[in-house]
Formats: C-alpha cells, sequence, structure tokens
C-alpha cells in the first residue's frame, strides 16, 4: 500500500505542479511588455474624402435590365485633397454600359471601350483632379444585368477612393473616422482594460527645435499624450514639472542641449508653412527607458527601436490643433514631399491580476479583448496584440511543459509498480498457508484468483486515491494554494483522474501478475508436479543489456537527426519550444536497463561469494552472511535495484533541476552582458568617457568594462552592397574578463581566439554571420564601415575582418560588428560610452542587492544611472518555461525520493523476517545473542543499500545527463550540468539511516516472536 501511495503520489504531484506553474508561465511571459496592445489608426491625418454609392432604379432586374450609379465624392476636410482617384466596377451580375459615364454631369469618354472607373489590365481608376475643402463631386453611369436580379439592393457596391492626403484607398460608405479621442473612450469601455492612452507621434527634421539662441541640430520627435499617459507607463518618468495644457515636457537630452529647464520657452518649426509652434516648458522627462515610444510600427521593421534623444511633449489638443494641420497642409502642397507622417495610436492596458491562471485561459481572456477593440473601426483601424501574441507561445510551452512533466513522473508509476510487485511477491509468498486452507474448505483455483482480484482493485484503488490527494497536497505545500488553485478546475480534475486511473492499472498489474504466478507454483505443486519458480524479466542480464542497447540507439538517433539541436522559442516570430517525446525515451530505457542490469550483476556476484567449507564455519556472523547471500542472492539483488531506482530518479531529477537554474543564470548574465550593466541616465549632465569605467569599481565589484553601442550607427560596405548595422565598440581584454562569452557562438574557434584577435590588430572587425553572408563578406576580407552614421563624427574607415560570431553577451537584440574600442575612439574622436558591463564577486541576489546600493549611494549619487542586474532584466523573446519554479520541483523529488528509498529498505528488511522467521529463532534457540541477530540483519540491510547507492549514482549520473539534453532549446546558452553532491549524499543516507531503523524493529519483533506458532504456521 505504501508502495502505490508514494509512486502514484509521486506521478500526480508532478501533474499537479505543472497545473500549479501554468500562473507562473502567464505571468513570465507578460513581464516583458511594456505594451498590451495598440490600436493604430491607418489615416492620421484624417479621412477627410468620403465617397458615396447607391443604385438607383428598380429593385430587381431581368436580365438585360438597367439601373443607374451615382457616386458622390465629398471633401469633409480643411484642406484640398489632390490628385483624388476614384475606381469603381459595377457588383456582379452588373456591366457597365459603354459611354455613359459622367462626371457633373458631363460625359467622361471611355478609355479602349472600358469605363474610365476601371481600364486596363490593372483596372486604373479615375483622377478627377482636385476637390476643395467642403466641395463635392458626382459622377453617374448605366449599368447591365447579364442576369436576373432579384434584389438590387442586396447587390455590394465596389467603389474606392483615394488621394496624395490620403494614399490608403477608402471603400464606398464607410463610416466616418472614428477619432482617436472616440476610439479611445470606447476602448475603455471593454471588460478587462485597465487603461487606453492616446498617444500621437511624429518626427521633425534637425533645427526643428531651438530656444534661447541655441538649435538642436539632430532629429527631433514629437509626441502628444495627456497627463494619464506616465501614470499608466511607468517607463515615461517625468523627473520634474508636469505635463500640462499649452506647455511641453522636454526630454533630459533635449533640455540639456537647449539649456532650457522648467519656465523657458521653446520653439518648434512646422512643415506646410505653418507658424512656429512656441511652447513654455513645463517639465523635463527621462525617455531612455521608455522602448515602446520609440519602436518601429511598420511592417518591415516592427519592434525595431531606433531611440530619438530629443524629444517634445505636448498635449493632445496642442498636437491636434497645431501639429497635424501643419502636416495635412505639408501633405496636400503640390510637389511636397513629407519624410515622416504622424502616427495615431491608442495604447491599451489589460487588467493582469485576471490573467492568473494558465496562459490558454489567460489567452482566451486576450483575444476577447482584442477582438472587442478590433471591432470599433475594423477598416480604418489595426490592432498589435503584443500580449495575445505572448501568451499564444506561453501556451505551447505550457503543453511542452506538461509533456516534460509528464515523462518525468512515468519513473514514479514505474516504481509503484516495482515497489508493489515487490511487496507483493513476499505478500504471496506468506499466504500459501492460507490458500491451502481455503482449497481444503473447497475452494479452487478459480475462487482464489478472485478473491486475489478483489484484493488488488481495494489495495490498488485506495493506494491511488491516497497517493493522489498526497500528492496534490505536497505541491499546495510547496508552491503555495494560491498557485494550485490559479489553475483551472478542470485541469486539476484531469490530473488527479488520470493520476488515480493510471495508478490503479499499473498498481493493479503490480499485485495481480506475482500474486496469479503463486497461485500457479501452488497449484503445480498440489499435483506433484515440478514448477521452477519463473525468473522475472528485469533479473536477466541479456534483456536488461537489450534495453541498454536500445537506449544508446535511441540517443544515437536524437543526436544524429538533429532532435537535440531543436530551434530555441522565439516570442517575437510566435515560435514556442518544441519537444520531441523521443529524446525522453532514451533515458527511462537507460534508467531501468542500467540499474537492473547492475542488479544482475550484484546477484551475479552474491551467488558466487567464496564460503568457508563445513569443517570451518568462520566466524559466526561473517559465516551466516555469506552463506545466506548465496543461498538467497535474488533477495540482495531485489532489494539493491528498489534503492538503486528511487536514487537513479532522485539524482537524475535533482542534476536536471539544478541545471535549469544553473543555466537559466547563465542566460540572464548573458543576457545583461555581465552579472550588472550601468547605464548613464538621460538626467545625467556629466561626461562618461570610457576610461571612467574604473570609477564604478565598487564594493564587489571584481571587473569592469566600458561598451559603445547604439542601433544602426554605422554602415558595413561589402565588395557587392552595402547595408546599415549595428556595432559594437569593445576592449577586448576587459570585455573577455567580465562578459560570459560563449565558444559555441564564435565560428571556427573559441572566444578567446576571437578576442585574441581583436587585440591583434587595430583595424580588426568580427561580423555577425548574417551580415556576412548578406554582403559576401569572409574571414581576411578587408572591408569598410561608416562610423558613428548620423553624427558630425561619421568617417569611413577601413578593417579587416578577423572572425565571424554568431551571438554576443550584452546584445539580446543582437549587434552586427565588434571592433575594437581605441580603434573607434581615434577614427571618430568620441569618447562617450553607452553602458558598462560589471562582474560581481558574490553572484548571488544578496551580492548584486548590495552591489546595486553601492553604485547608487556612490557614484550614482551624483551623477543619475540605470543600473539593470541578473536578477532584474527578462529577455521577452524568451521561453516563459525559464521560469519554473526548479527549487520546489527538487523538494518534491527529494521529499518521494527519501519516503520511497525508505519503504524499499523496509520492504527488504521485513521480508526477510516473513522468509526467515523459523531460521532465526532457531539461531536464536542454538545461542545466539539478539545483538548478533540485529548485526546479521543489519549487514544484510546495509549490503542492499550500499549496492543500491553505487547503482542509483551511477546510473542517476548517466541518466540525468540525458536529461539535461531536453533543456537546450529553452535557453540561449548550452545547459551548464550541475550536480548537487549535498543532494545526493542526503538522499544516500536517507536509506541507510533507514536500515538501521528497520534492523532494529525487526529485532525487537524476533524477540517478541513465538516459537510455537512459527512452527505450527510453517507445519
Amino acid at each position: 500500500m505504501v508502495g502505490v501511495i508514494l509512486g502514484t503520489g509521486l506521478f500526480s504531484s508532478l501533474l499537479f505542479f505543472s497545473d500549479a506553474s501554468g500562473a507562473t508561465l502567464t505571468r513570465r511571459a507578460i513581464a516583458p511588455l511594456a505594451l498590451d496592445m495598440q490600436v493604430v489608426l491607418d489615416s492620421p491625418l484624417g479621412r477627410g474624402l468620403r465617397l458615396d454609392e447607391r443604385l438607383l432604379g428598380p429593385t430587381n432586374l431581368e436580365r438585360e435590365g438597367q439601373v443607374r450609379l451615382v457616386i458622390t465624392v465629398e471633401n469633409q476636410a480643411s484642406q484640398p485633397a489632390n490628385d483624388v482617384v476614384v475606381r469603381d466596377e459595377p457588383p456582379p451580375p452588373l456591366s457597365y454600359v459603354p459611354g455613359t459615364l459622367t462626371l457633373d454631369g458631363r460625359p467622361v469618354p471611355d478609355v479602349d471601350g472600358q469605363s474610365a472607373l476601371a481600364h486596363g489590365p490593372a483596372r486604373t481608376g479615375l483622377n478627377i483632379g482636385t476637390v476643395p475643402p467642403a466641395g463635392t463631386v458626382v459622377l453617374q453611369y448605366l449599368a447591365s444585368a447579364e442576369g436576373p436580379v432579384p434584389a438590387v439592393a442586396e447587390l455590394r457596391v465596389q467603389g474606392r477612393i483615394s488621394s496624395r492626403e490620403q494614399v490608403e484607398p477608402t471603400p464606398a460608405n464607410a463610416p466616418p473616422p472614428p477619432g482617436l479621442e472616440r476610439l479611445q473612450n470606447e476602448i475603455r469601455s471593454i471588460p478587462g482594460v485597465v487603461a487606453a492612452d492616446g498617444l500621437t507621434l511624429v518626427d521633425l527634421p534637425p533645427t526643428s527645435l531651438r530656444a534661447g539662441g541655441h538649435t538642436v541640430s539632430d532629429v527631433v520627435r514629437v509626441f502628444g499624450m495627456a497627463p494619464d499617459y506616465p501614470r499608466h507607463h511607468p517607463s515615461v518618468v517625468v523627473t520634474s514639472g508636469s505635463l500640462g495644457a499649452g506647455s511641453a515636457v522636454l526630454s533630459a537630452e533635449a533640455a540639456r542641449s537647449l539649456g532650457a529647464g522648467t519656465g523657458s520657452t521653446v520653439v518648434l518649426s512646422l512643415p506646410g508653412g505653418a507658424a512656429p509652434l512656441r511652447l513654455p516648458v513645463s517639465g523635463v522627462a527621462d525617455l531612455g527607458r521608455a522602448t515602446a515610444l520609440f519602436s518601429s510600427r511598420r511592417a518591415k521593421t516592427f519592434e525595431d527601436l531606433v531611440y530619438v534623444p530629443h524629444s517634445v511633449i505636448v498635449d493632445p489638443v496642442t498636437f491636434d490643433r497645431r501639429v497635424l494641420p501643419a502636416f495635412q497642409a505639408a501633405v496636400a502642397a503640390p510637389g511636397s514631399a513629407v519624410k515622416s507622417l504622424p502616427q495615431s495610436e491608442v495604447d491599451l492596458l489589460v487588467d493582469r491580476s485576471r490573467l492568473n491562471s494558465e496562459p490558454a485561459v489567460a489567452l482566451t481572456q486576450t483575444t476577447a479583448i482584442a477582438r472587442s477593440a478590433g471591432s470599433i473601426a475594423p477598416k480604418q483601424s489595426h490592432l498589435i496584440d503584443n500580449i495575445s501574441n505572448a501568451l499564444d507561445v506561453a501556451r505551447d510551452d505550457a503543453e511542452v511543459g506538461r509533456a516534460m512533466f509528464v515523462f518525468l513522473g512515468v519513473p514514479g508509476l514505474l516504481l509503484a509498480v516495482f515497489l508493489t510487485t515487490y511487496a507483493g511477491s513476499i505478500l504471496a509468498a506468506t499466504q500459501r498457508r492460507e490458500h491451502a486452507l481455503l482449497r481444503l474448505r473447497g475452494a479452487d483455483g478459480g475462487h482464489l484468483r478472485r478473491v486475489l482480484a478483489c484484493q488488488a482493485l481495494v489495495l490498488s484503488g485506495i493506494g491511488a486515491l491516497l497517493g493522489t490527494g498526497l500528492g496534490f497536497l505536497s505541491v499546495t505545500a510547496l508552491v503555495g494554494s494560491d498557485a494550485v488553485l490559479a489553475a483551472t478546475p478542470r485541469d486539476l480534475m484531469a490530473s488527479g483522474l488520470v493520476a488515480v486511473g493510471v495508478g490503479m492499472l499499473a498498481t493493479l498489474l503490480a499485485l495481480v501478475v506475482p500474486g496469479a504466478l503463486s497461485l500457479r507454483g501452488e497449484i503445480a505443486r498440489q499435483g506433484h508436479a515440478t514448477a521452477a519458480d519463473p525468473v522475472p524479466v528485469w533479473r536477466r542480464w541479456r534483456a536488461m543489456l537489450t534495453l541498454l542497447v536500445v537506449a544508446a540507439v535511441a540517443q544515437g538517433l536524437a543526436v544524429s537527426s538533429g532532435a537535440l539541436d531543436a530551434p530555441a522559442g522565439s516570442v517575437s516570430e510566435g515560435q514556442s519550444v518544441s519537444l520531441r517525446p523521443g529524446l525522453l525515451v532514451a533515458p527511462l530505457l537507460a534508467w531501468l536497463g542500467g540499474t537492473f542490469l547492475a542488479a544482475s550483476a550484484v546477484q551475479s556476484m552474491a551467488a558466487r561469494l567464496p564460503v568457508p567449507s563445513a569443517a570451518s564455519f568462520g566466524p559466526l556472523l561473517h559465516g551466516n552472511v555469506l552463506r545466506s547471500l548465496r543461498r538467497r542472492p535474488w533477495a540482495l539483488a531485489t532489494g539493491s535495484a528498489g534503492i538503486g531506482l528511487v536514487l537513479a530518479l532522485a539524482t537524475a531529477l535533482t542534476m536536471f533541476s539544478a541545471t535549469y537554474s544553473a543555466t537559466k543564470h547563465a542566460d540572464s548574465r548573458f543576457t545583461v552582458g555581465s552579472d550588472v550593466r550601468v547605464s548613464p541616465s538621460p538626467l545625467s549632465s556629466l561626461p562618461h568617457p570610457t576610461g571612467s569605467a574604473a570609477g564604478l569599481q565598487v564594493s564587489g565589484v571584481t571587473g569592469v568594462t566600458p561598451v559603445v553601442f547604439q542601433p544602426g550607427n554605422a554602415v558595413l560596405v561589402g565588395r557587392f552592397d552595402q547595408e546599415r548595422v549595428d556595432l559594437a565598440a569593445i576592449d577586448p581584454s576587459t570585455f573577455a574578463d567580465t562578459a560570459p562569452l560563449v565558444d559555441a557562438f564564435f565560428t571556427g574557434g573559441s572566444a578567446s581566439a576571437a578576442m585574441a584577435a581583436l587585440r591583434s590588430r587595430h583595424d580588426a572587425l568580427l561580423v555577425d554571420e548574417e551580415s556576412a553572408r548578406g554582403l559576401s563578406i569572409a574571414t581576411g576580407d578587408e572591408v569598410q564601415v561608416l562610423l558613428a552614421r548620423g553624427t558630425d563624427q561619421q568617417t569611413l574607415e577601413s578593417f579587416h575582418v578577423v572572425g565571424l560570431f554568431e551571438r554576443l553577451p550584452g546584445f539580446p537584440a543582437g549587434t552586427n560588428l565588434v571592433a575594437n574600442l581605441g580603434y573607434y575612439e581615434s577614427a571618430t574622436r568620441l569618447t562617450e560610452a553607452d553602458f558598462f558591463l560589471l562582474r560581481a564577486a558574490d553572484q548571488s541576489s544578496a551580492g548584486l542587492a548590495g552591489i546595486e546600493a553601492a553604485l547608487r549611494s556612490g557614484p550614482g549619487g551624483n551623477d543619475p544611472m540605470h543600473v539593470d542586474t541578473t536578477e532584474t532584466v527578462l529577455d521577452k523573446d524568451q521561453s516563459s518555461l525559464t521560469a519554473l519554479d526548479t527549487r520546489s520541483l527538487v523538494e518534491l523529488d527529494l521529499l518521494f525520493s527519501a519516503l520511497m528509498s525508505v519503504t524499499v529498505v523496509a520492504i527488504f528488511v521485513f521480508g526477510l523476517m516473513l522468509h526467515r522467521r523459523k531460521e532465526y529463532l532457531t539461531l536464536r534457540a542454538l545461542g545466539m545473542r539478539a545483538r548478533t541477530q540485529f548485526a546479521l540483519v543489519i549487514a544484510e540491510a546495509g549490503l542492499v543499500v550500499l549496492c543500491g547507492v553505487v547503482t542509483g549514482a551511477v546510473v542517476g549520473i548517466g541518466v540525468g545527463y540525458q536529461f539535461i539534453q531536453v533543456l537546450r532549446p529553452l535557453f540561449i546558452v548550452s545547459p551548464v550540468v550541475s550536480l548537487p553532491t549535498g543532494s545526493v549524499i542526503v538522499l544516500a543516507l536517507v536509506p541507510a539511516l533507514a536500515a538501521i531503523v528497520s534492523a532494529l524493529a525487526a529485532n525487537a519483533a524476533l524477540r517478541r516472536m513465538r516459537p510455537t506458532e512459527v512452527l505450527r504456521e510453517s507445519w
């Protein structure tokens, strides 16, 4: 019963742990998102053009009947609409009647026999020229029916209109544009939305911003947002003042360049001949972390980050009344070429407290919100659903995690089968006298089998139910009731039913099979037939060797087929982690085959132990132990196999969990670039030259390296083409000592060799593989690079390619080129660092917190800075499975493994008592002292524990290494294999202590045993 409970408990606990981890996966998936959803207007300058189309005539048509189509064009904007194009075709089954098209009553000639509204292969429309403000143009033509039309009113018109200002065609009879304010008000009413903030933005050309005789020479970005926006989006930090009506908040960089602050006046030059916009400065903001404001909304460059340091925030009314009309006028002007057009959107935040559930349930909620938001203006806006995309990937990741936990739980069931079979075989052997009495009273084989089946059904049912309950309680105690109850009742019920059903089935087989074999043996002996006890499959070494061979072949096939190199998941690409079930079959086979093969070896060696001759019995304890082991080697083998299975599984799962945690930490270091990243705040007015790295060497920091990096800061010129790229300039010596470089990410060599090559010459350059492939660049080529692109210091320099790489630590979004920092500074005369990487002596949470506190109170006391550590940074593109609570998984593993190892030892010791009661009583009658009997029992139990521990440790390490390969697609770096020797030692000590306690209990039972009763039972 105990074996059933523990085995089913381990299996069910892993299922419940997977269910309880669902909310954790959801939180991890959505944590990095700055914006949950964005509803972007397709025509931010407004849709002033309206196209109304009607069919006039009879309500139904016979063949060749005619109807008139009347198209009305109206310009509702305050600016003229230029190059207005109307395209229309009659809805089927109508066709155009040639020569009937008119424009304001004037005939419009056909084009090659086709309507001017749709002619040529491209069905080009008619350019009606310019429509003045409040102007109206009417087009009419006749259409003829090619077949009967029962209801003319049900025909769908196909007219569309576009212009130079309104490039995207608008369908006929479209509803009026919603407007940003109405759109956000309707979105706010959607259940589950906690914030819907309007945002408009546009880029102005250089020299558009000035104040007090200073002019910003770079591009200026103007934002229109309400005061609520910074409150809902903490990445927009207003450090002084506030955003008010008719005023401006400057970015810290703009304020510093202009020497302006609260109370100053700034002037914005607007396009289209509009008067300059003069605004008082009401505050200063730090936008350095507001990545959502600077991420591209375009499909081709979606989420590409281009930070515009010089920015101005105005209120929505000022943007709508001054900035938008200026761009409308600029676009309307003939021959105008406006590079940047305004963008308008509503940024949504979802109530995340409602999403405290598994990803699939949370996804259902967010898609409902997205459906409602997208239906408000379906043909006039488009939805960017960041949160549903992340949850969609997390849902698939959760399915992979559930499959992984099921496979990890299967060994628990197999252990339940083994323990139950082990205990059942002992119990069956002791029931022979009871069965004989029943047969004397008329019971036949069928009666005994039915009794066996009923006993097995009751034991398996009760054991499976209790085990499932134990698993649920264990998980609840470890992860908390909130986490468990966050799972859906359906999933919890399904896990419970699976655990009970599978546990009962496995236990029934484990109890019925040995019992049936024992009954068959009894019947055979009753008929005076000779029947040898069958040798279990697991004690046949050839069968177990075959299992190991199959496991090796399966692992080899997995390696050769690339299953271990499955592509990593990517949230931005909508790709979840893949897990092939075959990867877990090989470890299971190796676990069983390795353990049982070792047990067969133990049995073989025990059967061949040298025993002293009868004339010289030898020492009492030694002689008895040797003879007992040689006479019953299968008992030693069975006990050691049980302990070996338990300890091997525990070792493998502990290795799996420890490696998971270690690799998760290594991934965090790779994302950050080291243990700590320090970035100068835009609020800082001090310079940050690369030589100032030593100033960050606070207590606990053992290394610092400066980095120069900005997206799109260079142009790589190959032999045949060129492209804009991201360049990182580093000091190879300090970078190699500080950053966690990975050899696998450097093509054709190691990381140290790449850094040495970068140090070897001042013009050395590392190129990422994708750029090298696109521009046909190879190691050894000479290339040119435009450094400091877009600045006054940009310069074209020659470089020598010394190596290729795939990824570099510290750049989660990637970088294309890596250059020598000294050469970069001498060529550009720029010495400002963009960030610094710091290596910590103590990488624990407490150690990193101490470094952060020292930085903020030391260098950061007078120089504002942003401090990121491996504890705070998340890679939004990484699988949500990296958030699993492996500490609780280890605790579950240790708990059930310890209990099962105790059970194995107890079954072995008390099995000895059941099988050898007469022998022990005879020895006691012959004068053996109780202390010697205890030593005899503890010696055999100790040998079982020793053989089981050695077997479990060796097999467990091998199986654990195989399990670890499953983790490869989850992380950036390859798994860092970790063996927690402390946990393994604790697991090994548990059965040793259990052996001592069981031996003491057995010895006490022997003292209370009555020899007459034993002799009567054996009769």
